[in-house]
């Protein structure tokens, strides 16, 4: 509001754009998670063919159940968006979901890599996280 107490535009058409930026976030995410838990399946047979022995199992089995809980929570809390709940109060629920996805998939490096490949690992957790979350770069 202004300072007679209008309501700013500036303000209002902030607050909408952020609030449809939410909600496409939220509309689009069960195909990125769907491709995500394909990708990361891929990484993980490969990684295990590479190291029979290794946690590539148990790290793509991780990765597929923190993938499908938020597939399934954000695909939730996309149906009350739609029903006209508020879109703001619903992006800290989202980024807490990406971030958990985003850590899941940095384990990988550590888990794969040698501990004196420490400059491959770091390669690798930067590309990981950036696949994670590329996607809210979207809300600037």
């Amino acid at each position: 509001m202004s300072e007679n107490g209008t309501p700013g535009a500036p303000d209002e058409l902030r607050v909408r754009l952020r609030g449809e930026q939410v909600r496409a976030l939220y509309a689009s995410d069960r195909r990125v998670v769907i491709t995500s838990i394909l990708v990361g399946l891929l990484a993980a047979i490969v990684f295990h063919l590479q190291q029979p022995t290794g946690p590539a199992a148990a790290w793509g089995a991780l990765l597929v159940v923190a993938l499908a809980a938020r597939g399934l929570l954000n695909g939730w809390r996309g149906a009350r968006l739609q029903a006209g709940h508020d879109p703001v109060r619903a992006l800290p629920a989202y980024l807490i979901l990406l971030g958990v996805t985003a850590a899941v998939w940095s384990l990988g490096p550590w888990l794969f890599f040698p501990a004196a490949n420490v400059g491959y690992q770091g390669l690798m957790i930067v590309i990981w996280i950036g696949i994670a979350s590329a996607r809210i770069t979207a809300l600037r």
